[in-house]
């Protein structure tokens, strides 16, 4: 099976100083393709940095929860992004490196409770996060950075009861994208941990949303794994997530360094990597490779798989097609599912045009990807 996956959410910020070509916008309607009742999630992601809530209003809300969106993800970082030591935690205080990002999220968690809206949580860049696989794995996953996260597990779980969130907070995930990833330290050290901190928490019992043990989470590490119960860990109050960004070629393009910006639509032929021998012709059959590996994973593990992001350049030409074939194979499966993204670095955000500068602002002009989502949101 061609193996055409990747999720980098992380990489928005490597083309901030990037300057987003002219491109003519092409504002045909795009026609809805399968619709399930099946999908308990049809959701989005907000990447929470100071792009986000500098500019993001409460309002904003209003008009989220007018366009049907029933969960919104934020992956929660530590406040010095690029600088992986800064502000060290405490034996005292843990809070230490987030305390911005902390007061900013009690804030919008707190115009969510208002709404009766939905959060995931999801533990991103933290304190120590240099992403050097001999760090983070050194002595067989026993080091400070791995220690650091499992004890941020039980904290975070611990802020969200005690501020009074836990009907807001749906999910927890302990670690988005985990990477470079061991997969016998993520699935025998991290996660038994990790579980362990949350239940021995003040919220106990926030379902705990896993990503498979994969560099960044992709759904491959579904094949061969049944859950963690392999780790010596059963919980029954879990679910599990992936990302698709498929293939990375296309929808990466203009975002990472060696991923131009093409001339080709959707669907066509592309490689997953620029560095793979050939291109392979990507449509929606393809695309269904990706939701058997899903539907066989939760028929063996007995649980809920949520693709937690997708996404694709705005700019990309066909972008709004390829969300459509995407949204309906996962539609078709039953699978939840949630865009990557509707706040942060505007690459992403449907709400703005292909033409459309780079900009900080939460909502664009709109574009026919847009429509499409809210037809799906709505339902």
């Amino acid at each position: 099976m061609k193996r055409f996956l990747a999720g980098f959410s992380f990489a928005v910020f490597l083309v901030a100083c990037q300057n987003t070509p002219r491109f003519t916008d092409d504002e045909t309607p795009i026609v809805p393709g399968t619709v399930s009742p099946a999908p308990q999630t049809r959701g989005a992601n907000i990447t929470f940095n100071s792009d986000t809530y500098l500019t993001l209003t409460e309002s904003a809300f209003d008009t989220w929860q007018s366009w049907g969106i029933n969960l919104l993800r934020f992956t929660f970082d530590k406040d010095d992004f690029f600088n992986a030591f800064s502000n060290p935690p405490t034996a005292g205080d843990i809070w230490i490196p987030y305390a911005a990002n902390l007061l900013q999220l009690e804030k919008i968690l707190g115009w969510m409770k208002a709404r009766g809206m939905k959060a995931m949580i999801s533990l991103d860049h933290i304190w120590g996060d240099d992403h050097n696989s001999q760090a983070m794995w050194a002595s067989g996953g026993n080091n400070s950075y791995l220690q650091h996260r499992i004890d941020l597990c039980g904290a975070m779980a611990t802020w969200i009861y005690g501020n009074g969130f836990s009907a807001t907070v749906q999910y927890l995930e302990p670690w988005n994208e985990p990477y470079p990833c061991n997969a016998e330290h993520y699935k025998d050290k991290f996660l038994p941990d990790a579980i362990a901190a949350i239940r021995a928490s003040g919220f106990p019992g926030v379902t705990i949303s896993i990503m498979p043990p994969h560099d960044w989470g992709l759904l491959w590490g579904f094949e061969g794994w049944d859950g963690i119960s392999d780790s010596g860990v059963i919980d029954s109050n879990v679910i599990y997530s992936t990302h698709i960004y498929a293939p990375q070629t296309y929808t990466h393009q203009g975002v990472l360094s060696g991923y131009p910006y093409l001339s080709t639509g959707w669907p066509g032929y592309y490689k997953n990597y620029p560095s793979d021998p050939a291109a392979t012709y990507s449509d929606m059959d393809a695309g269904r490779a990706l939701t058997d590996v899903i539907v066989d994973f939760e028929v063996r593990a007995g649980k809920e798989v949520i693709v937690t992001e997708f996404g694709v350049a705005r700019w990309a030409i066909g972008s709004g097609l390829w969300a459509r074939d995407l949204i309906s194979i996962m539609e078709e499966s039953g699978i939840g599912w949630m865009y990557h993204s509707i706040a942060g670095w505007n690459g992403w955000n449907p709400s703005f045009k292909a033409s459309d500068p780079e900009s900080k602002m939460v909502f664009g002009r709109g574009s026919p990807t847009l429509d499409l989502l809210k037809y799906y949101w709505g339902q």
